[in-house]
């Protein structure tokens, strides 16, 4: 297996960012649960723009790069009604739509369906772009839902395993 790395980026970077990808992931269910009172739009509004205000940066530090370049076409008006309008709109429906059943559903398996349904992003897309599912990914897809099913299972997950 071929690791291929930025070469204006170390890998530990990457690697580093990977993993605080993972810990704000793990624990977007817990910090839905804490914010509860807080209606789910607004919470979404408040999650994008600090989103948004943590990028800023990085969007205002490529900009001058992007200057740079020749013979860029310009976008026609229905592209800018598709990238500015359209595009958040969906954004902000997903992430409202996520938020709203997170905060439905018990911390337990939403956080547990916070972790399986980007398994599917991932077949989905070895699926399209490459025509074909390979076995390591096939074999790992198959161990995470079938961990979520035995989770998911009577008498698991936010049970706990009581006798009632």
């Amino acid at each position: 297996m071929h690791i291929i790395a930025n070469a204006s980026r170390p890998l530990y970077i990457s690697i580093i960012a990977a993993l605080f990808a993972v810990v704000l992931w793990a624990g977007a269910p817990l910090l839905v649960d804490l914010a509860s009172s807080v209606p789910p739009f607004q919470l979404t509004a408040i999650a994008l723009l600090s989103g948004a205000i943590a990028a800023l940066p990085t969007s205002l530090r490529k900009r001058h790069t992007r200057g740079s370049q020749v013979g860029q076409a310009p976008l026609s008006l229905k592209w800018k009604l598709a990238i500015y309008g359209l595009v958040p709109a969906l954004i902000l429906g997903a992430v409202g739509g996520y938020l709203t059943g997170v905060g439905m559903a018990p911390t337990a398996e939403a956080a547990l369906l916070t972790y399986t349904w980007p398994v599917m992003f991932i077949v989905m897309s070895q699926w399209l772009f490459h025509r074909r599912i390979p076995l390591p990914v096939l074999f790992g897809a198959l161990i995470a839902f079938s961990g979520a099913a035995v989770l998911l299972s009577p008498g698991t997950g936010s049970e706990g395993g009581r006798n009632t």
